[in-house]
């Protein structure tokens, strides 16, 4: 695998705010996790390349974390809108192997 091209895809589409956006980003940075961003309001999610087994779809107020080993294709976290940050977090432990924050 070519190491330029490893991170964390979020899929968000045209309703999501661009703070929203800046605090997933935000979790992810704080654990050192490379992500790609990519609007889509189509389901195309299926052609974006997850090279960490691990992607993060936004749609409108709900926030998803999708892991490839789940072979139902179901999400493995779901969050409401408020939880941003957590959602990149969790995100990147699970590519990390670190234990998942929970809210307090």
């Amino acid at each position: 695998m070519d190491n330029k091209r490893v991170f964390i895809p979020i899929l968000y589409d045209s309703y999501v705010g661009e703070d929203n956006l800046k605090e997933v980003c935000a979790g992810l940075e704080e654990e050192s996790v490379p992500y790609l961003l990519k609007q889509t309001d189509t389901v195309t999610e299926a052609s974006i390349p997850i090279p960490l087994e691990v992607k993060i779809v936004v749609k409108r107020d709900v926030l998803k974390i999708y892991h490839a080993k789940i072979p139902s294709g179901d999400p493995y976290i779901i969050e409401k809108s408020g939880n941003e940050r957590l959602i990149g977090k969790n995100a990147a432990r699970i590519v990390k192997g670190l234990p998942l924050v929970v809210e307090k």
